[in-house]
C-alpha cells in the first residue's frame, strides 16, 4: 500500500501547487493523510501540512495557554497529535470529542519520552465544525456494539467500526484483485429479479402497485371523477362534431374549413378520452379473477429483490468462461439470529469447463488469498481485534494460510444431516473440535440441496460443497452446477422429487400426505373417501362444487358434524395431558386441521374443503386452499408468516382412517430434511426458468461455482460475534436505520 500512499501524496501535491486564476473557485487546501503522515514520518518533519480528521480526545494544559488534539481521519487506526496555541483559536472550541477540524501547521518530532513519533504544531485553523459536548451521543467512553447499532449514522467514528470497515475494504479489494489474477469477468448482475434462486420463497417484493393506488385514491379525492352525465354529453359533443366534419366535406368546403372542423373533432375525441379514463379509475390494488393484476405493475409480472445473483451469472458464465458477481442480496427472513441479515453481500463465482474438484479448489485458493491479504496490509486492525475482541484472530488466519483444507466425504448423508446440519454449532463442531481447521464437505445428500446441482452416479447424492471454518460455521456453499438437461428438468419438477424419496409409483391414487413445515412437522393422512365419484368421473377433474353435489359430499356432512366434534375433543385432551407432562414441548402450542377430502386422477388432486382450530394461544390462523392450482404447493397462512403445504401421493392408508369423515391427527416434532429448504425448487412455475433451460439447449457446458458470504468471511477474519456489526447499515426485521 506504500505505492497507492505515495500516489495519494504526489496527487495533493500537485493539487496544491496548481494556480487557481479563478478568484470565484476556492484553492484546494492539498490535504494529507494521517495514514501517509505517519508511514513517512521522517521524510514530512519540518513540513508545512494541511491535515484533517475529528477529535478523539482533546485537552487543555498550560493554563489554557494550549491544547493537546488527538486527531483522526479514517485513514488508519492510529492518531495524530495536534498542538494548537490560545493565539490561534479559542481551545475550548476545539477540545470537544467529535469536533472536526481542518488545520495547517508543521510537522515536528516531539521531545524525548513521548511515545508519538511526530507532532503537528497547528498555526492556522482553516475549517471546524463544532460539537456540542452534552448532546453529542458517543462519549469518550467504551461503548458496547449493541449501543452503537442506534448510531449507525456515528459509529463508524470509533475505534472498533472504523477498524472493521478497514478491514471489509480490504477484503473487498482482496476480492477483485483474486479474480483478476485468475482470469475471471467481474459482471453485475441485477437486483430485481423475478427467479427464485434459493426457492425458498422468502423474497422481498418490488412493486409500484401500492404508490399507484395510493396516488389514484389521492387523485379521486381530489378531484372527483366525471358523472355518467359527463361522459354522454362528451359522447354527444363528438358525434356532433363528427356530423359537422362530414358536413363541411358534402359541401365541397375549403380545405382550411375542414381541417379546423377535423381539428375541433380530434379535440373532442381526446377529452372523450380522458373523461373515460377518469371515469373508470378505482382506487385499491388492480384485480383480475380475484387474484392481484401484476400486469399492471412497472415490470408486467411479479417482480423481487434477488437473493441470488447465481442464475444470472451463469448466463456469462455460459459465454465469457470464468466469471463472477458481487453485490447485495435481500432475504425476508424474520430472523434475529447473530448470522442472519435482510441485506447481505455475496461473492458468487461461476468456472465454466470445470466440476466440483475444480470448484473446490478456486475456494479454497480464494479464502486463503483473503486471509494473506489481511495479513499483509491490515496487520494494524486486525491486532486491534486481538486486543479488544479474540485473541486468536490472527491465528486463524494464518491457520488457514499455512493448511491445505480438510476434506470430509459424506458418507452417511441421511445421519449425518440428522446429526450435523441442523445447527450452525454442529457445523462447527467439525472445524473447532474434530479437525481444528477449515474443513471442505461435499457430496450431500440431493433432498436437501438446491435442484441445480449436479446428480451424482448414486443417484442419492448431489455435487455439492461447503467450506466450513471456525468461528462462523459456513463461509462457503458451492456445487457443481446440473448441466445435462434432461436430469434438470427431472429434478426440478416437485413430483417427480417427491416420489424419489417416497418410492411412490406414478399411478397410484390411493391417498394424499400433506406435511406442515412451521412451527412443527406433521402428518396428515387422507384415504380416498369419495370412490363413487372417482369411479365415475369424466376425463375432467372433479370440481369442488360438482364434489359438494354428489350424494357421497353429502353422506359426508351429515356426519361431519357429530364425529369431527368428538374427535376435536378428544384431541383436545391428548394435547392436555401431552402439554402437562412436557410443557417445554408444547408452549408454542399445536395445530391441528381436519380435510374434508380429496380426489385424485393420474396423481393429481382437488382439494375440496378445509376447516382449521387453534389449541393454546400462538396466534390467529386460517386456512385457504386453491383448488383450481395445480399440484404442487399450497400455502397456509398464518398471521406471521406463509407457511408450505407439501403435497406427496401414493402413501399407504393411516390406521387412524374413518372412511366418510374427516381425519385428524396431531402434529408430531419429527423433523423432515427435505421440508427444511423447502424442497429445492418444487413447486415453482417452470416458465420463468426457460431462459436457464436453454442454457442446457443451446451448448450446454459443465460448470461449478460458490457462493461466499461476504459478512461471514469479516466475522471470521474481525471474531466479532454479532453479523449486524460487520456491514456498514444492517437492515433486519424491525429495523433499516437511514
Amino acid at each position: 500500500m506504500a505505492k497507492s500512499d505515495g500516489l495519494a501524496e504526489e496527487v495533493s501535491t500537485v493539487m496544491a501547487a496548481t494556480s487557481i486564476s479563478d478568484p470565484a473557485l476556492e484553492r484546494s487546501h492539498g490535504r494529507i493523510f494521517i495514514k501517509t503522515i505517519l508511514n513517512g514520518a521522517e521524510e514530512f518533519v519540518g513540513r508545512r501540512l494541511v491535515v484533517g480528521g475529528w477529535v478523539k480526545t482533546g485537552r487543555e494544559q498550560g493554563k489554557g495557554s494550549f491544547a493537546f488534539l488527538e486527531l483522526n481521519d479514517g485513514s488508519c487506526l492510529a492518531n495524530l497529535q495536534v498542538i494548537v496555541d490560545a493565539a490561534v483559536f479559542p481551545l475550548a472550541q476545539l477540545t470537544a470529542t467529535g469536533t472536526c477540524v481542518l488545520v495547517e501547521g508543521e510537522l515536528k518530532k516531539p521531545p524525548e519520552g513521548v511515545k508519538q513519533n511526530v507532532e503537528l504544531r497547528v498555526e492556522k485553523v482553516l475549517e471546524m465544525g463544532p460539537v456540542d459536548p452534552s448532546k453529542y451521543p458517543l462519549p469518550k467512553t467504551r461503548l458496547t456494539l449493541e449501543f452503537l447499532r442506534d448510531f449507525v449514522h456515528f459509529r463508524a467514528r470509533t475505534n472498533t467500526i472504523s477498524s472493521v470497515a478497514r478491514i471489509r475494504h480490504e477484503l473487498a479489494y482482496a476480492t477483485h484483485t483474486f479474480f483478476r489474477e485468475n482470469g475471471f469477468r467481474y459482471v453485475h448482475t441485477p437486483i430485481i429479479t423475478t427467479s427464485d434462486c434459493e426457492g425458498a420463497g422468502e423474497m422481498f417484493q418490488v412493486t409500484t402497485l401500492f404508490s399507484e393506488a395510493e396516488k389514484i385514491e389521492k387523485e379521486l379525492k381530489q378531484n372527483p371523477p366525471p358523472q355518467e352525465s359527463d361522459i354522454e354529453s362528451a359522447k354527444l359533443l363528438v358525434k356532433e362534431k363528427g356530423e359537422s366534419v362530414f358536413h363541411l366535406k358534402s359541401l365541397k368546403a375549403t380545405k382550411e374549413e375542414i381541417a379546423a372542423g377535423v381539428a375541433e373533432l380530434t379535440k373532442a375525441k381526446e377529452s372523450l378520452t380522458r373523461l373515460e379514463e377518469r371515469f373508470n379509475m378505482k382506487g385499491g390494488i388492480p384485480r383480475k379473477d380475484g387474484k392481484i393484476d401484476y400486469a399492471l405493475d412497472f415490470f408486467g409480472r411479479q417482480s423481487f429483490l434477488t437473493v441470488s445473483g447465481q442464475l444470472q451469472v451463469e448466463t456469462y458464465a455460459c459465454a465469457l468462461g470464468n466469471v463472477y458477481t458481487f453485490g447485495p442480496t435481500f432475504r425476508a427472513e424474520h430472523s434475529h439470529t447473530s448470522r442472519h441479515l435482510a441485506e447481505f453481500w455475496m461473492v458468487e463465482p461461476e468456472i465454466a469447463f470445470a466440476n466440483l474438484e475444480d470448484d473446490m479448489n478456486y475456494a479454497e485458493s480464494y479464502v486463503k488469498f483473503l486471509c494473506k491479504w489481511l495479513l499483509d496490509h491490515c496487520i494494524e486492525d486486525m491486532e486491534f481485534m486481538v486486543k479488544n475482541f479474540d485473541k486468536t484472530a490472527i491465528e486463524r488466519l494464518k491457520l488457514v494460510t499455512s493448511h491445505r483444507l480438510s476434506e470430509f466425504l459424506t458418507r452417511e448423508p441421511s445421519n449425518f444431516w440428522k446429526t450435523l446440519h441442523a445447527r450452525n454449532l454442529r457445523t462447527r463442531y467439525l472445524t473447532e473440535v474434530i479437525f481444528k481447521k477449515p474443513v471442505i464437505v461435499y457430496n450431500y445428500p440431493k433432498s436437501i440441496k438446491a435442484f441445480y446441482m449436479r446428480l451424482n452416479d448414486d443417484e442419492k447424492t448431489v455435487a455439492a460443497m461447503d467450506v466450513l471454518v471456525p468461528k462462523v460455521g459456513e463461509l462457503i456453499g458451492g456445487s457443481q452446477r446440473e448441466e445435462r438437461l434432461d436430469v434438470l428438468i427431472q429434478r426440478s419438477a416437485i413430483r417427480s422429487l417427491y416420489q424419489e424419496k417416497y418410492n411412490a409409483g406414478p399411478q397410484d391414487e390411493t391417498a394424499v400426505l400433506v406435511k406442515f413445515s412451521f412451527p412443527f412437522f406433521g402428518i396428515h393422512k387422507v384415504r380416498r373417501v369419495w370412490e363413487e365419484i372417482a369411479r365415475h368421473r369424466n376425463s375432467s377433474a372433479v370440481s369442488p362444487v360438482a364434489a359438494r353435489k354428489h350424494p357421497a359430499a353429502s353422506r359426508v356432512a351429515d356426519s361431519r358434524s357429530i364425529l369431527s366434534g368428538i374427535f376435536f375433543l378428544l384431541l383436545v385432551c391428548r394435547y392436555w395431558r401431552a402439554s402437562r407432562r412436557n410443557s417445554s414441548a408444547f408452549s408454542s402450542g399445536g395445530h391441528f386441521a381436519s380435510f374434508l377430502t380429496a380426489a385424485t386422477r393420474n396423481s393429481s388432486f382437488t382439494l375440496v374443503g378445509s376447516c382449521s382450530c387453534r389449541f393454546r394461544s400462538v396466534g390467529s390462523c386460517s386456512s385457504t386452499f386453491f383448488p383450481d392450482l395445480q399440484p404442487g404447493i399450497y400455502r397456509y397462512s398464518f398471521s406471521a408468516s406463509p407457511i408450505c403445504y407439501h403435497i406427496y401421493t401414493n402413501l399407504t392408508s393411516s390406521p387412524l382412517f374413518v372412511p366418510g369423515i374427516p381425519v385428524l391427527l396431531p402434529l408430531h416434532l419429527n423433523p423432515d430434511p427435505l421440508l427444511l429448504i423447502c424442497s429445492s425448487i418444487a413447486g415453482l412455475p417452470l416458465e420463468p426458468y426457460e431462459w436457464y433451460l436453454d442454457l442446457r439447449r443451446f451448448g450446454t457446458v459443465k460448470h461449478s461455482g460458490f457462493g461466499l458470504g461476504f459478512e461471514r468471511m469479516v466475522l471470521f477474519a474481525t471474531g466479532l460475534d454479532n453479523i449486524r456489526d460487520v456491514i456498514p447499515f444492517p437492515r433486519y426485521p424491525g429495523r433499516a436505520d437511514l
